[in-house]
């Protein structure tokens, strides 16, 4: 499926802060749908970047025992820098890629792997082989290296990670890792970020003040990952050094993102409205969700603000992918363990100054809009912010439908603190009528506070609010 994209020139979007610009440069309006025709039906799914059995193949012969140590500097003193996928298995794994500042995605980090989707928009679902998904990252040396050590102490953070060929020849390095002046030249930042020196605080070591972050399993480890993350990152920006951004200069692109109508019973495409409130009748904004801009191997992320929106500074004139996550400050919405991704092919912005109004109909986004206008409503009415919801939507929780009717629930289990996994599992089994099959282990459940499947509940316009906000979970 292609991307319907119009270039409009005109004024700024008058909901979203405009940007400094230079001189008199006027803004261009970019229109995208994902879909083409958001009236014709929900965005389709795109192929994996990795299969179910691609995944498999690649995860069962690994074992961290027959990994060898891997060399962690370069001729220069600089740490070696890796292609690397890493098998993320629970949300905890999928957090602490960020925590620990990690350049990474759920998509192929090189331009020439992400060739195959080129001209095409639609959703990565990311859910992997059932167990488990492989995210692409470039990783130190250092940080390998001491994931093998916990993992053969038997605290392994990451249940795999496997050094990957550099797929274009200028990218390798001399040392078997990625080259830094290949990385300077394409105005590469490490996570998006420069160089900047650390003060010495005295405050005592990073991992220490970073072990706060974590949860289970990761938390006994934090600090010592922490620490060995904190200098070798810090030792790949400083490798990189300082980057003149590309030639040709660079651009402010505000990004606002547009929730569409998924309910049959509202026309097709139609922009989701609020309410209640004051701004009762206008379309609904998404406050905190992430917008990932890859510009080869480039990865610009912000989060949006109150009203939808987002500005990153990228590269001018070159393509670039624009990815909306469904996670949000309400909401993390998935099929499996990891946000979906809705994507539209490259374009290069052709201006210094440019908007993107991206008009997205999904279950995910419907979800997402809904659960944020609810907690805002609670917030603002009854003065409780409700905690953040892991919700499945389609994938796991289609599954889940064949055994209880199709019917959407809110167990809330990720909200309250957590019962014996025993208690789950009888619960799992005994009240929605789930095989045991599906409740071993029992953590498979303890991470969803809602099920939405896609008929009945993902492409709702009513059931999404109903569940979280006037059943448990905004109570929890």
């Amino acid at each position: 499926m292609s991307l319907s994209l119009s270039l409009v020139g005109g004024c700024a979007l008058s909901t979203v802060d405009e940007p400094d610009g230079e001189g008199s440069a006027e803004p261009v309006h970019l229109k995208i749908s994902i879909p083409e025709d958001p009236s014709l039906g929900d965005a389709e799914i795109l192929e994996p970047p990795l299969s179910a059995e691609e995944t498999r193949a690649l995860r069962d012969p690994f074992s961290w025992a027959s990994m060898s140590p891997l060399r962690e500097t370069d001729s220069e003193g600089r740490p070696i820098l890796h292609y690397a996928l890493v098998y993320v298995t629970s949300r905890e794994a999928h957090e602490a890629l960020a925590q620990l500042d990690l350049h990474h995605s759920y998509l192929p980090l090189f331009e020439s792997e992400r060739a195959r989707w080129s001209g095409m928009s639609g959703v990565f679902t990311h859910e992997g082989d059932g167990r488990g998904v492989f995210a692409f990252a470039f990783l130190p040396a250092g940080f390998i290296n001491e994931e093998r050590r916990l993992a053969l102490a038997g605290e392994p953070a990451f249940d795999a990670i496997l050094v990957r060929d550099v797929p274009e020849p200028a990218a390798r390095g001399r040392d078997g890792g990625i080259s830094y002046d290949w990385l300077r030249s394409e105005g590469f930042l490490y996570n998006g970020r420069a160089y900047v020196p650390r003060p010495t605080t005295g405050h005592g070591d990073v991992g220490a003040a970073r072990a706060a972050l974590f949860g289970g399993v990761l938390n006994r480890i934090a600090s010592a990952v922490a620490n060995v993350v904190e200098g070798a990152v810090e030792g790949v920006r400083r490798g990189i050094g300082a980057i003149v951004r590309a030639a040709n200069g660079t651009a402010r692109l505000t990004v606002r993102v547009t929730p569409l109508n998924t309910d049959p019973s509202f026309v097709g495409g139609s922009p989701m409205l609020q309410g209640w409130g004051a701004n009762r009748g206008n379309t609904l904004r998404i406050e905190g969700q992430p917008v990932h801009v890859s510009q080869g191997v480039g990865l610009f992320v912000g989060d949006t603000n109150e009203l939808g929106a987002v500005t990153l500074s990228v590269v001018l004139a070159r393509a670039a992918t624009i990815c909306v996550e469904s996670e949000a400050a309400a909401s993390f919405v998935t099929r499996f363990l990891v946000p979906s991704s809705m994507c539209r092919g490259p374009t290069a912005p052709t201006t210094p100054l440019m908007f993107a109004d991206a008009r997205i109909r999904v279950p995910e986004m419907n979800v997402l809009a809904q659960l944020d206008d609810t907690r805002d409503y609670v917030r603002d009415v009854h003065g409780y912010t409700v905690h953040q919801a892991k919700v499945a939507v389609g994938g796991v929780a289609d599954i889940v439908g064949l055994f209880n009717g199709g019917r959407a629930f809110a167990p809330c289990f990720d909200l309250p603190p957590i019962p014996p996994l025993d208690l789950v599992g009888a619960t799992a089994s005994g009240f929605f009528g789930l095989p045991a099959v599906l409740v071993t282990p029992a953590e498979f459940l303890l991470d969803y506070d809602i099920m939405l499947p896609t008929t009945n509940g993902g492409q709702s316009r009513g059931v999404p609010t109903h569940e979280y906000g006037t059943s448990s979970c905004a109570i929890c």
